[in-house]
């Protein structure tokens, strides 16, 4: 894939953003946790795909600001507290894509005013 290309996907990522907020319960073994931590990461991917887990939020945002989130009723104390994880890390991939964007407007020379 030519440099260019790999600019206008990364153009193209930073358009939306997904962020999921769960809680529940998984089981690891300890042949689960072998192998460094791509394994760990793929275990409880698969582990996950197999499990009941609980959306506590969810936030869709799209470029030209339009922002949908979902937070789950009767949240418990834990629960409220993961809410604002999940809104604390909204804010930083919001401000992750910003300097994405800022970057390759420099690397491209262009002017944004």
């Amino acid at each position: 894939m030519a440099w260019f290309d790999k600019i206008k996907d990364a153009i193209k990522d930073t358009t939306t953003l997904d962020v999921v907020t769960t809680n529940g319960s998984i089981q690891l073994t300890s042949e689960d946790m072998q192998g460094g931590w791509e394994n760990i990461a793929n275990s409880v991917s698969e582990k996950i795909k197999a499990s009941n887990v609980n959306v506590v939020a969810y936030t869709h945002s799209q470029w030209d600001a339009d922002t949908f989130m979902f937070v789950k009723e009767n949240l418990s104390e834990a629960e409220q507290k993961l809410v604002e994880s999940h809104a604390a890390v909204v804010d930083a991939s919001h401000a992750t894509r910003r300097e994405a964007v800022k970057l390759v407007k420099d690397f491209v020379g262009l002017k944004v005013d």
